[in-house]
Formats: C-alpha cells, structure tokens, sequence
C-alpha cells in the first residue's frame, strides 16, 4: 500500500499532460469533447429559461407602447388583429412614465469614494487628493455616464444587468515608449523600474540560477565569490518599446444575451456562463476569417433560450409597431456567436475561453486566465429585486404592467363610451317632412311613434348625451393611478 501513497513523479510516471495543448481548433476530432461539454452545458442554461424572457420581453413590449403587437415562431413581430384600425387602444402609457423615472433615480445615484491618508504625512495628504479624483477619471474614460443609461434600462425593465468590465488595449487608444532590459542568455525581459531588477543591469533570473546552486551560507560567508559570480552574469542589453496605452471599458448584456445553469441562485458563483450574440454572415466570415468557408447561411444553429429570439425582435419593435407590415420580409441571414467562458477546475486550471459559432464550429479555444493571474469571475449581475433561490432578479415593472393591462381595458371602455353615447341623438318620426336639420347631431334616427290618445303629433326631439358612467371610469383610472 506504501508504494501507491507515492507521488507520481517519484514513481518514474511521465508528467502531467498540459490539458490546453490539444485545443487544436483546427482539428475537429479535438474539438468534440468540447463540442459535447458547450452543447451539454447551453441545454442546461436554456432550460425553462423561456420563464423569465416571456416576462422581461412583455415588461418592454408594455414599456415602448407595442402592447398590441404579437410575436411569431419566426421572432417576426406583427400586428394583433384588431376589429377595425379606429378600435380603441391605450391612450396613456403610465408605465413608461414609472419606467424612466426609475431610471432617472438609479443614474443619478453615484458611489462615493472617499480617501483617507494613512498618517499625518504630507505625501499621503496629497496621494489621497489624487485618488479623490480617481474615479472621475476612471467614469469618464469607460464613458460610464452613457454606459449606466443602457445599463439601468435594461436593470429598471426586466430586473437584470450583466456587466463584463475589462481593460482594451487596442493601439487606437495611443501606445506610450517603454525602455526595457533585455537578457541575451536567457532571453527573459523587464521594463525599466521592475522591482525584481535588484542587481542593476543583472538578470535577476540569471543571477539566481548561478548563486543558487550554492548554500546560502557559503554565500554569506564569501561575498566576494558572490559578487563575482553576479560580476560573470552578461549585462542585459536595452531597447526601447511602444507600448498600447488602453483604456478601461465595458460591455453591458441584458438577460436575453447571458446563459448560464438556472439551478445555481443569486450570488453563488456560476461556474460557467455564455455570451450570445447575433452576427451577420458577413460580418462573421470578416472577423473569423480563418473559417469563412464554412460559416454559410443555413449553417446548423444552436437552439435560442426560448425558441424565440426576443434580442431580435427587440431590435424591431420600434419600426415594426404601427406600419402595418407582417411578417412576410426575409430575415437578414445570420448566425449565433457564443462565447463559453469556464472558471478554473480540476480538468482545466486556468479556466476555458471558447468562441463557438452555430452549433458546432469552435474557431477559438484558449485559457481564460494567464497563469499567476488572479482568477476572478469577469462576469457581474445586478438585479432589480432579489427573489430568495431564483438565480434572476425581479424587475418592479412585473408588477405594474396588469395594472397597465387593466388600464387599457378601462381607458378604452371609457373612449367607446365618447364614441357610442357622447353625442346628442336627433330622433325623427316617420313622415315628419324634417328637412336642413342643423347643429352637430351626433346620429340621425328615425322611429315610428306612438300614437296619443289626445291625437297631438309627434315631433322631432333631441336625446342629450348620456355620459353618466364617465365618472366612474375616471374614479376607476385615478384609483389605478394611485
């Protein structure tokens, strides 16, 4: 049994082999087991997702006025048939009055950071002036003003934002010069000021290599021998390099784009999550150029959360609702981009990063962390209101829009009622020889009379407006209001 207790290592077994140097994209034996583990992992994150986008998409339809308008299989918005096109609809959207306001409330509210000095000392009196004003350096360069706007939007209408902040260091944000050593031995590098340069112009990966073959006694015994020995060590050449500046940045994502394992509740940390989003064939084949013949329009796709892409119709609403169009227009051609983020396991230390399109083409699959790298979760939630094991928030809109609903029915009642008994009605009798009748009688109706026992005739009348249930439906609609 002793000889089992042994590390593998001391047993003569070959090392641990690199679980990252077969994510070969380009070999697509290599690729099934991932295959399996994204598709296994989106049909858990899609399951019963449908739930809570069926809410979130009604919450918006409610928000922009398109009540009245329904979806198709197709994600096709249309129309709902109405009677006639004069039918009463909502006259008073009250819930994109609530809405904005709550966003309003929310992007207004600003976190103070207040900064303290340590001690009595000067320096630190000034470092923390500087950091004062930190953060408005921080919100302007990630643009934050317009970022919280769409952010809160998205938090105020369905109860849920995602956040992925990161730092961009694309070369159109500027480079700055950066003087570096170079080690002619072993190749290493390090900017100028590194605080691991702690023998001047030395390698410090060198140096340690040459002295730590000896006791740290002898070391310190002979320090003459020492200094030789880092005296024998190449100096390391400079150069001067540009580097990308970068600026801090943000992407926001609404509850249609994320999935993740709907059984795991809020703030417990989600092992895994992916970022869906819509590409145009052309815009995929010019990004993923390396695979631009095989993304093609028809290409197998994988299944939307609610077999309905609500993230598509959104983006139509707006044009959709009231032109009278169908859904008869072709859809642009596109396709589904997932990006499959994995924090670190046992199988994979450094996390997965994979960028899948359609159902089965992997065209990138790397680390998600760089080794030493703190490895934190990217991803960020925030919800409207918490609902105690539900892994999505509750927006507050859930709430008002049966009211909205039940607004609707009543403002149109009250509007029928106008259009039905809010005229006068001019009543004729039959062969009364009425002729160039004026004023703005709402309807015309001739009736036979009845005849009286003291044989006086029947004469055309007025019958005033009868508008006595008006003020009960105005109580009714203050009452909702409230």
């Amino acid at each position: 049994m002793a000889a089992h207790t042994q590390p593998i290592a001391a047993q003569g077994a070959a090392a641990p082999v690199d679980p990252y140097a077969a994510l070969n994209v380009l070999d697509p034996k290599a690729m099934e087991p991932l295959n399996k583990r994204l598709t296994k992992n989106w049909e858990a994150g899609i399951y019963k997702k449908k739930w809570v986008e069926v809410t979130a998409f009604r919450n918006l339809k409610f928000i922009e006025g398109a009540q009245w308008l329904a979806i198709n299989p197709q994600a096709r918005l249309v129309d709902r048939p109405l009677p006639t096109p004069d039918f009463p609809r909502s006259i008073t959207n009250r819930m994109v009055k609530i809405h904005d306001d709550l966003v309003t409330a929310v992007s207004t509210g600003k976190f103070p950071f207040i900064n303290k000095p340590a001690t009595d000392d000067p320096e630190d009196h000034a470092t923390a002036e500087v950091l004062d004003r930190f953060d408005d350096v921080m919100f302007e360069e990630a643009e934050i003003a317009t970022q919280r706007r769409i952010a809160d939007a998205w938090l105020c209408g369905t109860g849920n934002v995602f956040l992925f902040p990161y730092y961009d260091y694309d070369l159109k944000w500027g480079t700055k010069p950066v003087n570096f050593l170079n080690c002619p031995t072993c190749e290493a590098k390090y900017a100028e000021g590194d605080e691991k340069l702690q023998f001047g112009d030395k390698c410090p990966d060198c140096v340690t290599r040459m002295t730590g073959a000896m006791p740290i006694e002898q070391l310190q015994a002979q320090p003459d021998i020492a200094a030789a020995m880092v005296a024998a060590v190449p100096s390391m050449t400079p150069s001067t390099e540009d580097m990308p500046i970068g600026r801090l940045r943000n992407k926001t994502y609404s509850l249609f784009e994320i999935v993740f394992d709907n059984m795991i509740p809020y703030g417990t940390e989600k092992p895994w999550f992916f970022c869906r989003h819509r590409y145009s064939i052309e815009k995929a084949r010019e990004e993923f150029s390396g695979f631009a013949a095989k993304i093609q329009e028809g290409m197998s796709d994988v299944t939307p959360p609610s077999h309905i892409d609500y993230q598509e119709a959104l983006a139509w609403i707006g044009s959709a609702f009231g032109t009278g169009t169908g859904g008869v227009e072709r859809k642009p051609a596109a396709v589904t981009v997932q990006r499959y983020y994995e924090m670190p396991s046992a199988e994979y230390p450094l996390g997965l990063l994979i960028t899948r399109i359609g159902a089965d083409l992997i065209v990138d699959a790397k680390p998600l962390f760089k080794d030493g790298e703190e490895q934190v979760n990217p991803l960020v939630q925030i919800v409207d209101r918490i609902t105690p094991g539900s892994a999505w928030g509750k927006s507050r809109m859930t709430d008002i829009t049966p009211l909205q609903i039940r607004r609707n029915i009543i403002e149109s009642l009250g509007q029928l009622s106008f259009q039905r008994t809010g005229a006068a009605k001019l009543l004729i009798p039959f062969s009364s020889n009425v002729k160039n009748v004026t004023g703005e009688s709402g309807q015309v109706i001739e009736y036979q009379p009845v005849a009286h026992p003291t044989g006086t005739p029947s004469e055309p009348h007025y019958l005033e407006a009868a508008l006595n249930n008006i003020g009960f439906i105005e109580r009714w609609l203050a009452q909702i209001d409230m």
